[in-house]
């Protein structure tokens, strides 16, 4: 009753802004007749025929009765008034209004308001009143204009100078909105924008920044991350070293990655470690023998574990019996390669595609427990235990691959996500941009997503195949379809390779716990289509 309420109330505010005529009174009339005005409706009345006079002296006499009305759609319809007279001094009130965000009883109407405004011509009056406005009762109204602004053309170049002054406002939530904004504008410009947000005094706001810069290619990245090896929190720089160790390698990395190895915190020097691992460069062994050298308590304890881990001797604390053993054998040493860790994975395949869209069956039957092939599976995969101790189900194992390898898709990749039961619902209708906004949106689609009805995979694929950009399809499935215009195994295969003949699209099958037939399904789909079938 009270969303209805809501509703209505809204509605009403809106009629004047559609249907401004000509009043019968005179401005002066109206103002007198709403100081004598005996009910709320009377007033609404009121408020709606001065939508037809687009004058300074409204806003006066509106923001002047504005702080003595408590009735909510009073209120609101005076918000949506103020949004629809389009002038500077109307805009400016809006803004000097928007303090009611911080009421759950106006949020809406003044989000409402805001968003209208925003298409008018004098937009921009509002948002340099609301910038210029210091106290902490306007951040809602703030952190809300981050997630409106103008995206697209001809407001976007101000859309992105707004928001480069919002990144430095006191309250870190509406630093992190800039943050995910600025993931929109795939330029050079946003992307140092974005590096400024490392030197952060919040370490939420660092860690967000360097997630961001993660998704775009590192020799695009590496200078603007570099300098959160020194960040005084722990968390940024261990985070920063996985970055920048999972895109290149050099001889400055190397150098920061041995210093790092006598960080005092624990998880950051084991990141180190780890880094220089990946890196492979043998160089690093003579440089932390000569650190060892100088080394005071805890430090060489810190550093002969590196050597240790790197090397795979067990020479202490001594820098002398590491001297003479490098000396000898410096000439043959190899580190042992280890693999980058950064690829995106689905059940253990590399995702390698650009284009990519991942089929999920979400069927009643995906409630069953997951059983893990006891063949075929790469280490590392999710556990089968919860946290909570209890038996992991097919849909939740795969949610949880699926998150896994969206996370990690980078900037320059572009993706869809279905899910399938009786029918398919996509998250968008075309493969888009693996923004980090993007990708956190898709998230919250994959997690709301509950398994029931039957299986429609025919009706599915098709579908994912008319999208013109795509070049890879992970489809997972449990069993056998029995929904959709086609059923019959041996038609599917037939009709979708035929669809898929001239777009030759990759179809890669993944299945979960099938009979016979509906393994010989799967694979025959994947394997006239170009892809593999994986047993799951």
């Amino acid at each position: 009753m009270r969303l209805f309420m809501l509703v209505s109330s809204m509605l009403a505010s809106f009629a004047f802004l559609f249907a401004q005529e000509p009043s019968p009174f005179s401005l002066d009339e109206l103002i007198t007749q709403y100081n004598q005005a005996k009910t709320v409706e009377e007033k609404r009345g009121i408020v709606s025929r001065m939508g037809a006079f687009k004058q300074k002296r409204v806003v006066e006499f509106i923001l002047s009765k504005y702080p003595l009305e408590t009735d909510t759609a009073l209120k609101t319809d005076i918000l949506y008034l103020l949004s629809g007279l389009d002038i500077p001094e109307s805009s400016a009130a809006l803004a000097d209004l928007s303090y009611e965000m911080n009421d759950p009883r106006m949020r809406d109407a003044v989000k409402g308001s805001i968003e209208l405004l925003l298409k008018s011509k004098s937009w921009q009056y509002f948002v340099k009143s609301l910038l210029a406005k210091k106290k902490e009762h306007y951040y809602e109204a703030k952190l809300f204009l981050v997630s409106v602004l103008p995206p697209d053309e001809p407001k976007k170049d101000e859309t992105f100078k707004i928001l480069l002054v919002l990144g430095s406002e006191p309250d870190a939530r509406i630093r992190r909105a800039v943050i995910e904004r600025l993931s929109d504008y795939d330029s050079d410009e946003a992307l140092k924008a974005i590096g400024k947000f490392l030197k952060d005094s919040d370490e939420t706001v660092q860690l967000l920044a360097l997630r961001v810069l993660d998704d775009y290619p590192i020799n695009r990245t590496m200078e603007l991350i570099f300098p959160a090896l020194d960040s005084k929190f722990a968390s940024v720089r261990a985070r920063a070293i996985d970055s920048l160790c999972e895109g290149f390698s050099s001889d400055k990395l190397t150098k920061k990655l041995v210093s790092l190895v006598t960080d005092s915190a624990s998880e950051v020097r084991k990141r180190a470690i780890e880094g220089l691992r990946v890196l492979c460069d043998k160089e690093a062994i003579p440089q932390l023998i000569r650190n060892l050298k100088t080394a005071t308590p805890p430090s060489d304890e810190y550093i002969a574990e590196a050597l240790r881990i790197l090397t795979e001797k067990t020479f202490g604390k001594d820098p002398s019996d590491w001297e003479a053993w490098w000396q000898e054998q410096s000439k043959d040493f190899r580190l042992a390669p280890v693999q980058r860790k950064n690829m995106p994975t689905f059940f253990g395949t590399t995702v390698t595609s650009k284009r990519v869209i991942f089929i999920i069956d979400v069927s009643g039957s995906m409630n069953e427990e997951y059983k893990k092939k006891s063949e075929g599976v790469v280490t590392g995969l999710p556990g089968e235990e919860t946290p909570q101790g209890r038996k992991i189900t097919k849909i939740e194992m795969a949610k949880k691959e699926l998150i896994g390898a969206v996370e990690k898709l980078e900037r320059d990749v572009k993706f869809n996500i279905i899910f399938y039961n009786h029918q398919f619902n996509a998250w968008k209708e075309q493969i888009i941009d693996a923004t980090y906004k993007n990708k956190q949106m898709a998230i919250q689609f994959v997690r709301q997503f509950k398994a029931e009805g039957r299986t429609n995979i025919y009706d599915t694929v098709e579908f994912a195949l008319n999208d013109k950009e795509v070049n890879t399809i992970y489809l997972l499935s449990d069993g056998l379809p029995n929904e959709g215009k086609y059923t019959e195994p041996s038609v599917i295969i037939e009709k979708l390779t035929e669809l898929n003949k001239t777009k030759r699209v990759t179809i890669n099958t993944f299945g979960f716990g099938l009979i016979r037939k509906g393994r010989e399904f799967l694979k025959g789909l994947a394997e006239k289509n170009g892809g593999s079938f994986f047993d799951r």
